[in-house]
C-alpha cells in the first residue's frame, strides 16, 4: 500500500483592505448619498397626484417636514473649520503628518453631529438607500472602477470583462498564482454600510446580469465584508433615527478619520492571532495614509484623467508622500518588498494591481 500523503498546509491568507470612495469608485459618493433624504422630503412636500382623479384633502394634513439647509452648508462649515485647524500645524515627517490627521477627529465628529442634529437622514429607510444607490449607478452619477470584482475571482481581470464564476470556481476569497486565500474587507469612513453594499451590488448586477433561476452576484455571496458607519434604524417602521452608529462604542465614537481605519486594520490583524498573513491596503487619498503605511504593502489608487492630472484627492496624497519622504513606486515594478512606512506603490487601476503579483505576497 502506498504511503499516505499529507496534503500541504494552505498558505496564510492575504488580508486585502480597500477604501471605497475614490478607490472602488472614481470619485467621492457622499453627495449622492446625501441627495436621497432631500429627494424624499421634496416628494413629501409635493406628492404626485393622479391626472384624472383629484386627491382628497385630509381633514388634518400632516405638518410639512422642517426645512433643511442645503448639504453644501454642512460641507462649507466643515471645510472652514478644517482650514482654521490646519494653519496651526506644521508637518515635515510621517509621524507629524499622522499626528495631524489624528487631531482632526474632533472636527469630523462635530461635522457628523451637525448632520445628526439637523435630522438629515431621519425617516430614511433601507429601501430608500438601496433604490438611491441603484439609481445613482444606473444613471452614471456614481461610477465604479472596472475590474474590482476580479479581486474576488469574478470576471476576467482589470478590464472588468469576462464571465461570472461557475460552480467550480472559488468565490469569496479568490485564488492567486500561489493559491493564497484572499480576504477582502472594504473599510470606509462613509456614512452607510448599506449604501456601499448597494452601490457595489448594483454595479455587479449591471456587469453580470444573472440568468433566470440563478441568484444574483452580491458582496454577501462573494464573502466581502464592509466595515463602515451605519445609519441607525433603517429597518424601523418610521425609518432611520437620523443618527450614525458608533463603531468603537458610545465613548469611542465612529469611523471618522484615517487613524480609525488604521485602528480597525490593527485590531483585525491582531484578531487573527498572528497567522502570518500578508496585508495589503489600497486607497486613493490622504485620508488613507495610516492604512497605506501600516500594512505590508500600501497601494495608492492614483488613477489618471486624460490630461494626465491625478484624480480626486490623490494629488494631495502625492504631495504628502513627497514631503514625508515616503518613496512612491509604480506597482508594476514591485519585486516582493514590504512597505511599512518606507514606500508606497501606485496604480492607475485594478488591472495593474492584479498583474503586479502584489496581492500574493511572498508566496
Amino acid at each position: 500500500m502506498p504511503p499516505t500523503r499529507t496534503p500541504p498546509s494552505p498558505l496564510p491568507r492575504t488580508h486585502l483592505f480597500l477604501d471605497f470612495d475614490g478607490t472602488l469608485t472614481h470619485a467621492d459618493t457622499l453627495s449622492s448619498l446625501a441627495s436621497i433624504p432631500y429627494a424624499l422630503r421634496a416628494r413629501r412636500l409635493h406628492p404626485p397626484s393622479s391626472p384624472s382623479l383629484p386627491s382628497p384633502s385630509p381633514p388634518h394634513p400632516p405638518a410639512p417636514p422642517s426645512p433643511l439647509p442645503p448639504f453644501s452648508h454642512f460641507s462649507h462649515t466643515y471645510r472652514s473649520a478644517l482650514a482654521a485647524h490646519t494653519t496651526d500645524h506644521h508637518r515635515t515627517s510621517l509621524s507629524s503628518e499622522l499626528a495631524f490627521r489624528a487631531s482632526t477627529r474632533a472636527l469630523e465628529e462635530a461635522s457628523v453631529q451637525r448632520v445628526e442634529d439637523a435630522g438629515l437622514f431621519k425617516g430614511v429607510t433601507r429601501g430608500d438607500v438601496v433604490r438611491g444607490a441603484e439609481r445613482a449607478v444606473g444613471r452614471g452619477e456614481v461610477r465604479v472602477r472596472g475590474g474590482w470584482e476580479a479581486l474576488v475571482g469574478v470576471g476576467g481581470g482589470g478590464s472588468g470583462g469576462g464571465a461570472a464564476p461557475g460552480d467550480g470556481d472559488a468565490v469569496g476569497y479568490g485564488g492567486g498564482r500561489t493559491g493564497r486565500r484572499r480576504e477582502v474587507i472594504i473599510l470606509s469612513v462613509n456614512w452607510s454600510r448599506t449604501w456601499i453594499t448597494a452601490v457595489l451590488d448594483a454595479d455587479l448586477a449591471r456587469r453580470y446580469p444573472c440568468s433566470e433561476g440563478q441568484p444574483p452576484l452580491t458582496l454577501e455571496a462573494l464573502g466581502v465584508r464592509v466595515v463602515a458607519n451605519e445609519l441607525v434604524g433603517l429597518d424601523e417602521a418610521g425609518g432611520s433615527q437620523g443618527r450614525l452608529d458608533r463603531w468603537f462604542g458610545k465613548e469611542g465614537g465612529g469611523l471618522w478619520v484615517g487613524g480609525d481605519k488604521g485602528r480597525v486594520v490593527r485590531e483585525w490583524l491582531g484578531g487573527m492571532g498572528g497567522d502570518g498573513g500578508w496585508s495589503v491596503f489600497v486607497g486613493d487619498s490622504v485620508g488613507n495614509l495610516e492604512g497605506l503605511v501600516g500594512c505590508d504593502v500600501g497601494v495608492w489608487m492614483r488613477g489618471e484623467v486624460e490630461d494626465g492630472e491625478v484624480e480626486g484627492g490623490g494629488s494631495e496624497l502625492g504631495d504628502v508622500l513627497e514631503r514625508c519622504e515616503v518613496r512612491c513606486k509604480w506597482v508594476g515594478g514591485w519585486r516582493g518588498e514590504r512597505g511599512r512606512g518606507e514606500r508606497v506603490w501606485w496604480a492607475r487601476g485594478w488591472g495593474e494591481v492584479l498583474g503586479s503579483g502584489i496581492l500574493e505576497g511572498w508566496g
